[in-house]
């Protein structure tokens, strides 16, 4: 005979429990930040791997200007807003779409600066 919490006649079978989703949705929402520093490693890297580079010999690697600050400073923003973001929807049932967007969004920067810097 197993035993039952109150807690588990209110849940369909299949589904997780409420405080699960939320560790989840915290666990997520808290990695975005090392993987924002990891993109900010990785533009820098990418800076440093031009160093050895003389005249516009380097020219077509590099995104411009505007772009790469939106690539290298951007990360930290996306990772800050998930945080915030998630403290209001970390309770809700599709809240852990937060810091899923998060990640894929930083995944999707980190894409970018491997392109643009051809590593």
């Amino acid at each position: 005979m197993t035993e039952t919490s109150p807690h588990d006649a209110d849940q369909p079978s299949g589904q997780p429990r409420p405080g699960v989703r939320t560790a989840w949705n915290w666990a997520l929402a808290l990695l975005t930040l090392p993987a924002a520093g990891a993109v900010y490693l990785l533009a820098m890297a990418g800076v440093m791997g031009l160093a050895g580079c003389t005249g516009g010999a380097c020219a077509d690697r590099v995104p411009n200007e505007f772009w790469f600050g939106v690539l290298v400073y951007g990360a930290p923003v996306i990772a800050v807003v998930c945080v915030a973001v998630s403290v209001v929807t970390a309770r809700l049932r599709r809240g852990i779409l937060v810091p899923l967007t998060g990640l894929g969004l930083l995944a999707l920067d980190a894409a970018v600066l491997v392109t643009a810097f051809d590593f």
